[in-house]
């Protein structure tokens, strides 16, 4: 997801030396850390050691972000377990009472965030066909509860679910919306049931695909390859959903949906579901981002009207 810059704060070499000895090598000295760029939530950096792992990806925050990392680190030991998803391997998590922060270490894999990469004209091709082989894959898992991943498995009504989340988001950004983008949206959620099925198929799903959560080996321009996913929650959803999160950013072109529909046909209706879809994100945009975001939805609002 797309959200605010990283909270300030500062990594010497001695606490991550710390932190590496206690979770992933009592022998390894951090000899360098360096800011990454990409993070959007947590403080990301690289740490260089002197063995191996020569690199270390450290995603940190205030101690109180200890879950959410811990639900991360369980992410992606899932996808790692059950899918051909590329992630980075987890080397630990750094939640105790002995640190003032929270943060989890990560396999430093190789490459750029999607959104850096510097690619030709057919590598960007050439990475939409991969990114279509991936997702096509990640989407034959299915089950028959809609939910997390990792826990007990929840409802079978994506609506129950999806529903309430759609009016929490709406609920906190009304008063900055102009009234006729609110009437719109009430009038989705009160009738939901007319623009979106209730029982999909339960579809794994990343969770939050879009450019900076895919990283690049683009050492080639012309022939690029796709080196892992990241900062994903592994969940069981309308697979739709994720299909509109990569649209709505611009991540995946027509090229992706030739490929991908080779594996998942696109059922009629498709291009009218994703717009409350794009409504979902763009009221979460605009309360995390505020007004530059309003535009955007009142948009996506008028084409739902139509």
């Amino acid at each position: 997801m797309n959200t605010p810059g990283n909270p300030p704060l500062e990594v010497e070499p001695g606490f991550a030396t710390e932190l590496v000895r206690a979770l992933v090598n009592p022998a390894l000295t951090v000899t360098d850390v360096r800011p990454m760029h990409g993070g959007s939530i947590n403080h990301v950096v690289e740490l260089t050691t002197d063995g191996e792992p020569n690199a270390i990806v450290a995603k940190l925050n205030d101690a109180e972000h200890g879950e959410g990392f811990a639900l991360e680190l369980a992410s992606l030991e899932y996808f790692e377990r059950h899918t051909a998803l590329p992630v980075p391997g987890v080397l630990g998590l750094v939640r105790s009472p002995r640190w003032p922060i929270s943060g989890i270490l990560l396999e430093r894999r190789p490459g750029v965030t999607l959104s850096d990469a510097r690619l030709s004209a057919p590598g960007k091709q050439r990475v939409q066909y991969q990114l279509a082989e991936h997702v096509s894959e990640l989407h034959t898992h299915t089950r028959y509860s809609f939910g997390s991943a990792m826990s007990e498995p929840g409802h079978d009504n994506w609506l129950a679910g999806f529903g309430p989340r759609l009016q929490s988001e709406f609920e906190q950004v009304r008063e900055q919306l102009p009234s006729v983008t609110r009437r719109v949206v009430d009038h989705v959620i009160a009738d939901l049931p007319r623009y979106l099925p209730a029982r999909p198929r339960p579809t794994l799903v990343h969770g939050d695909l879009w450019a900076n959560n895919i990283l690049i080996d683009d050492a080639n321009p012309d022939q690029p390859i796709i080196t892992a996913f990241i900062d994903g929650f592994a969940s069981y959803a309308h697979h739709e959903y994720e299909l509109a999160y990569l649209e709505v950013f611009h991540t995946a072109g027509r090229t992706f949906f030739d490929a991908y529909e080779r594996r998942h046909p696109l059922e009629p209706g498709y291009n009218r579901r994703r717009l409350i879809y794009w409504l979902h994100t763009m009221l979460l945009h605009v309360r995390i981002f505020g007004e530059k975001y309003v535009g955007p939805c009142n948009d996506v609002a008028a084409k739902i009207a139509r």
